[in-house]
């Protein structure tokens, strides 16, 4: 008798538990189905104010911090200099500058980038196809090993025999625009490799605030669209060099080349320097 009652106890629960878990699906659809409808509602608005653009907007609405730099301990200059020229750095009163010569290597800290180069290197790279060459690149920062995140391939330059490619900095997913490494190649010879120091900083973040979509951003924006949408993309963005922190910023970029980036705390248009 008292395991009839038990069984039909847990029946119940079951039964329940089943119309519990019905209730969370159907409203899950109904949100995706609801963010949907509002992103062709919003490129309709956008394609009505004369915006075109080719493929999806992205839709991100969780809140995000401002991202802050501590600056690099001179371990991480030390191990660069050694793996690059073979020489052995020896930090002075202003870690961040410097020169490193040796047999053909160059290593060079300014203040705000690095310079490497290397007469002897033979390495060739597949400049012909794109996806290998950033395969072949992105190997080349891990075999170094002196950065401590990953990196993404960001944009491929074409200009007669040369091909210059920039990496950016990822963090927690999001791209670093400004944080960046840059390969130059002649033919198929890499002939340069330069970068912002900030890529061996160690990043923090701050207290995360909301944005505003990338929709709101382009409506609010839309005189500074000058040419057709070819990607909106989230990511981090220092605007001025007085400013003390890399913010959220909804980057455009044009068919022209052109780069537009709206703050996406406020979906203010920013003038980047």
């Amino acid at each position: 008798m008292d395991w009839l009652k038990a069984k039909n106890i847990i029946l119940v629960m079951l039964i329940l538990l089943n119309i519990f878990l019905l209730i969370n699906v159907m409203s899950v659809k109904d949100v995706f189905k609801f963010t949907g409808q509002y992103q062709k509602d919003a490129k309709q608005a956008l394609e009505e104010a004369g915006i075109v653009i080719e493929g999806k907007i992205p839709f991100y609405g969780r809140p995000l911090g401002r991202i802050s730099y501590i600056e690099a301990e001179p371990d991480k200059y030390k191990k660069a200099v050694e793996r690059l020229t073979g020489l052995t750095y020896e930090p002075t009163e202003d870690r961040r500058r410097g020169e490193w010569r040796n047999n053909g290597l160059s290593f060079i800290l300014d203040g705000e980038k690095f310079i490497y180069t290397n007469e002897n290197d033979t390495q060739v790279f597949s400049v012909e196809k794109e996806q290998k060459l950033c395969r072949e690149l992105s190997a080349w920062i891990k075999k170094k090993g002196i950065f401590n995140d990953s990196f993404l391939p960001d944009r491929i330059i074409r200009d007669n025999d040369t091909v210059t490619v920039e990496f950016v900095r990822k963090y927690r997913g999001f791209p670093l625009f400004d944080n960046n490494i840059v390969f130059h190649l002649s033919g198929s010879q890499l002939i340069k490799v330069e970068g912002s120091l900030k890529v061996f900083d160690t990043i923090k973040l701050s207290k995360a605030d909301g944005i505003v979509s990338a929709n709101i951003a382009l409506l609010t924006g839309k005189d500074k669209i000058k040419d057709v949408i070819t990607s909106v993309e989230i990511g981090y963005l220092q605007p001025q060099s007085e400013e003390l922190f890399d913010i959220p910023v909804w980057r455009i970029c044009l068919k022209s080349g052109e780069k537009v980036y709206f703050n996406a705390y406020t979906g203010e248009w920013l003038e980047v320097n």
